[in-house]
């Protein structure tokens, strides 16, 4: 009897669960000019000119991490929690982490370049929404770093030009 009981029960339990729906989306991270540009370990003049500063990213691992950050994802968090309040979701105990790990998934397909994102949710309006902000986030991400990595450059260049003027001058 137990054991008809306890099936019963599951069964009940299984049907009340809402299904969870899964969206995904790929992304190629290059350096070069292409829809996702992650900055990469990178030998040409701009990686060598970040002045001591080392690379910005270097492995998959650590861009991985990046990407997986509140310092990037924090805009989808706070769109997600404003989506659940308009729902009546209480969001009171609600933090980036246990968010992050029960609806978000982002990793590298090692060993390529190729970033793969993965949102679960019940509701697939919000699946399509968070996937659509994560890769205007991710765009904007990039655009922020490249543009912080162009300056870098630019300044370190611009030292070098002062120092070598000075050493002209020195010699004449």
């Amino acid at each position: 009897t137990f054991t008809i009981i306890s099936s019963f029960l599951s069964i009940i339990y299984s049907f009340s669960l809402k299904p969870i729906d899964r969206g995904s989306m790929e992304m190629l991270a290059t350096n070069n000019n292409s829809e996702m540009m992650i900055p990469s370990r990178d030998t040409s003049l701009s990686g060598l000119l970040q002045n001591g500063l080392g690379d910005f990213a270097g492995s998959l691992d650590t861009r991985e991490l990046i990407l997986q950050s509140p310092l990037v994802l924090n805009t989808v968090y706070e769109f997600v929690k404003e989506e659940y309040k308009k729902k009546g979701i209480e969001t009171t105990n609600m933090n980036f982490e246990n968010w992050f790990k029960k609806e978000v998934k982002i990793q590298f397909k090692k060993p390529t370049n190729i970033l793969s994102i993965e949102y679960f949710n019940n509701d697939k309006d919000l699946i399509i929404n968070a996937l659509n902000l994560i890769y205007k986030t991710f765009q904007d991400y990039s655009i922020e770093s490249i543009e912080k990595e162009t300056n870098q450059a630019i300044k370190y260049l611009e030292n070098q030009e002062a120092t070598n003027n000075e050493l002209l001058n020195e010699a004449y």
